[in-house]
């Protein structure tokens, strides 16, 4: 698909940099990044990214603008960047590392993690050279097949995973969702989700993308700290997983919230608990909630559900309520497990991707690509192993996953309706099921 030149990554933050310098990009623990320091960094990193000849560059994640400032740099130099954390186990990073086949790497946390120093790559050095590059001229713009970013998830193996995104998988995602979400001038992103999440990358492509600011959480696990984070930054927006929103409710931070800057949160990665977001909508009316859902395999988020008053007799059943519905930029099909098309209300069926937000394959490892990609009536498809069903106005509602089908005593069992059906039980939010072997040839649904 065509794109005009003017909504292309760089044409837009060059824009941004020549009208508005000063503005503030991102705010972090340690100072506010403006337009113009970002850049500046981001040229920092491409230039000593020009003498590295792999297209793929490590950048070990901190809680920091300076991450931002890497990807940037690693993306003006025409390499992809591939986020890693260092609080990962060392086998995994040494798994992920074989894989991207670089022996250098980027670390952007001044302190310089001690996990690091067992590492065997090259770091390389980002001196701070602004006299050495000032802005004689916009930077190139990139292909939209070029490589933009290397995301590791483990999926139901436990073996790294690396997925290849390109430009157009991340412009469609950040087209998408301007559909969905009313970006205001105003608005500032608070930022809750390690850099080595796809939820982050969001994030940090709506700043760049969009313009808007980035206000970093220093420590997301720390409530009152979030809650004092808001205030200082004005933070508008959180996209984060269940689990940090059920932490600020269980604290009891949501009426400091209410005549907060905070008006939206938006949920994904997981089942948000009905008996927690029923609390965030009762608590904090004037609060926004979305429930959202996507594979990193599909470019971060592919449904998004702006909860309504109609999905309160859902939650107060215990229920979970929709993940959104199909939309041209983010089409999709349910398969049954004859691979044939599923329409019908309240049938299930996996769910394949189809389209733009399908991104590249696994890096080096065509055998899980062919596994999990493949094509649909002439498009791009992705095969989720998530399995949902549609309502009667075409809404999608999220099952379980594929993994999740056991057979006890005879019964074919779905653990995810079993787990969805136990917060349906007062006083329990979060469930587990699975399969207990009593003796050699028993079993029991735990």
């Amino acid at each position: 698909m065509k794109i005009s030149d003017e909504n292309l990554v760089f044409s837009r933050i060059w824009r941004r940099v020549q009208a508005n310098p000063a503005d503030v990009a991102i705010y972090d623990d340690n100072k506010r990044w403006t337009w113009q320091e970002l850049l500046q960094r981001s040229f920092d990193y491409a230039s000593a990214l020009l003498s590295c000849p792999p297209p793929i560059i490590p950048v070990f994640v901190a809680r920091t603008g300076e991450f931002v400032a890497a990807a940037l740099g690693c993306m003006l130099a025409r390499k992809a960047f591939a986020p890693l954390s260092p609080q990962q186990p060392l086998a995994r990073i040494a798994k992920c590392l074989e894989k991207i086949g670089s022996p250098f790497a980027i670390n952007v946390d001044s302190a310089f993690p001690r996990a690091l120093t067992s590492i065997p790559v090259e770091w390389i050095p980002v001196p701070c050279m602004e006299s050495a590059h000032p802005f004689l001229q916009q930077p190139a713009e990139a292909e939209l097949e070029r490589l933009l970013y290397v995301l590791f998830t483990s999926g139901s193996t436990g073996m790294p995973k690396g997925v290849m995104v390109n430009f157009d998988n991340v412009i469609n995602t950040m087209e998408w969702s301007a559909d969905f979400i009313d970006w205001r001038p105003e608005d500032i992103i608070g930022c809750a989700v390690s850099f080595g999440f796809d939820i982050s990358i969001f994030d940090m492509f709506t700043m760049l993308y969009r313009g808007i600011p980035l206000a970093i959480f220093s420590d997301p696990s720390d409530t009152q700290k979030v809650v004092d984070e808001i205030r200082r930054f004005k933070i508008t927006s959180i996209f984060s997983v269940p689990v940090f929103f059920s932490q600020l409710l269980k604290s009891g931070k949501i009426p400091q919230l209410q005549d907060s800057s905070l008006r939206r949160i938006i949920s994904g990665g997981d089942f948000f608990p009905a008996p927690h977001m029923l609390q965030w909508i009762e608590k904090a009316p004037r609060i926004q909630v979305y429930n959202v859902w996507g594979p990193t395999e599909t470019s971060i988020v592919n449904t998004m559900h702006l909860v309504s008053r109609e999905d309160i007799p859902l939650l107060q059943n215990g229920q979970f309520v929709s993940i959104g519905s199909s939309h041209a930029r983010m089409s999709f099909v349910l398969m049954d497990e004859s691979l044939q098309e599923v329409a019908e209300p309240g049938r299930k069926g996996e769910i394949w991707m189809l389209g733009r937000c399908v991104t590249q394959g696994y890096l080096k490892d065509p055998e899980y690509t062919a596994q999990a990609y493949t094509t649909f009536r002439g498009s791009r498809a992705f095969r989720t192993q998530d399995i949902g069903r549609f309502d009667e106005k075409n809404r999608l509602y999220m099952v379980g996953r594929m993994g999740s089908l056991v057979k006890v005593a005879g019964y074919r069992i779905d653990l995810g309706e079993v787990e969805c059906a136990a917060t349906r039980i007062p006083h329990i939010h979060l469930a587990g099921a699975f399969v207990h072997e009593t003796d050699l040839d028993s079993q029991e649904l735990w």
